[in-house]
């Protein structure tokens, strides 16, 4: 999504996050106590609002901005929380 994003095809982009998504849900429901793919996920969420910006769509956009918020703030309060959560939770307030 990120390729087709930054050359400003955000509906393809929007397309490729939603299957990531998609796969990291299913990656969720085998390892819910996985950080990684919950941070993967935020990731994704980021990805897919600032291709819903590109769209127009602010609404929706907002709505995974703040859903991403609430994957890394669950991130940043864990033991293991690092740099990638910190950085997740920059570009949903930047978003």
């Amino acid at each position: 999504g990120d390729i087709f994003r930054r050359h400003g095809d955000y509906r393809q982009a929007l397309h490729s996050y939603e299957q990531a998504l998609d796969l990291l849900a299913a990656m969720e429901k085998e390892d819910p106590a996985n950080g990684g793919t919950r941070m993967r996920k935020a990731n994704a969420c980021n990805g897919a609002a600032f291709s819903l910006t590109g769209l127009g769509d602010l609404a929706t956009a907002s709505r995974r901005f703040h859903e991403a918020l609430d994957l890394t703030s669950t991130g940043m309060k864990s033991e293991a929380s690092g740099e990638d959560a910190l950085y997740a939770a920059s570009d949903s307030y930047a978003g």
